[in-house]
C-alpha cells in the first residue's frame, strides 16, 4: 500500500517528502522511490527523506543514486541524542544523522529546525548542532559526522532553497533573488564556538527591514 501511494504521488509530478526515523524505514521509502522512478523517469524529481535519524552506508549509497534530498534537523541531536543512545545502542547511535557522510558521498542535504515542531527552532541552533553535535549530557555523538561551519551554512540555505525546488530563488545572497535574509551581531566563522548563542542585528524580508521594527 506505501509503496503504490508513492508510485501514484510520484506519477502525478509531485515532490515527496517521507518522515523516517529508523533505518528500517528509511529503506523502505527509498525502495518506493525507485521503484516509482524506474516505472515512471523523471527529470529530477528531488524526493526526500525526512530527519533520517538511523540510516546504513547502503543507504546513503542509494541515495546519492536516486538523487534523494535528506532534510535533517542536527538541533535534534542536543533534544534527544541521549535517549537514542539508550533506545539504539552507543554504535548505532553514533550513525544519528549522519551529515559528514552523506555529504562526503555526494547525497544532497538540507538543514533545519523542525519548526514548530522541535523546541530548538534556531539557526544558531541548528549550525551549532552541525558543526559540535552535543548532547543535553554534554557528550558529542557521532564527533566523526560534524561538519564545517561554511558546510553547516550552505547546507542550511541554499541545501534548504535546492531541496524545495527554490535554489533560483532563494539560499544565496545575489541580484534577482528574494531579499530575504538575517544579519548577524558577529561573523558565524569567527564565532564558531559559542554560534548557538550568538543574536540577531536584523532581519530583512521582501528587501524591508522588519527588526529591529522602526
Amino acid at each position: 500500500m506505501f509503496k503504490q501511494a508513492v508510485r501514484l504521488m510520484h506519477d502525478t509530478g509531485l515532490q515527496i517528502c517521507v518522515h523516517c526515523v529508523g533505518d528500517a524505514a528509511a529503506d523502505l521509502v527509498l525502495d518506493a522511490y525507485e521503484a516509482a522512478m524506474k516505472a515512471n523517469p523523471r527529470p529530477d524529481p528531488r524526493h526526500r527523506i525526512e530527519h533520517a535519524v538511523i540510516t546504513t552506508r547502503e543507504a546513503t549509497r542509494r541515495m546519492k543514486d536516486l538523487g534523494v534530498i535528506v532534510s535533517t534537523q542536527p538541533a535534534f541531536i542536543y533534544v534527544g541524542g541521549d535517549g537514542w543512545v539508550r533506545q539504539f545502542g552507543e554504535e548505532r547511535a553514533q550513525r544519528a544523522i549522519v551529515t559528514r557522510e552523506w555529504l562526503d558521498n555526494g547525497v544532497r542535504l538540507a538543514l533545519g529546525s523542525d519548526a514548530p515542531t522541535g523546541p530548538l527552532i534556531s539557526p544558531q541552533m541548528t549550525l551549532a548542532g552541525a558543526v559540535f553535535r552535543p548532547t543535553f549530557s554534554g557528550k558529542t555523538l557521532g564527533p566523526d559526522q560534524c561538519l564545517t561551519i561554511q558546510e553547516a551554512l550552505r547546507a542550511h540555505t541554499s541545501g534548504a532553497a535546492y531541496a524545495m525546488h527554490e535554489e533560483k530563488i532563494k539560499g544565496s545572497i545575489e541580484i534577482g533573488k528574494l531579499a530575504d535574509l538575517a544579519v548577524w551581531n558577529e561573523d558565524p566563522y569567527s564565532a564558531t564556538d559559542h554560534i548557538g548563542q550568538v543574536t540577531m542585528a536584523m532581519t530583512v524580508v521582501g528587501g524591508k527591514v522588519v527588526y529591529p521594527a522602526g
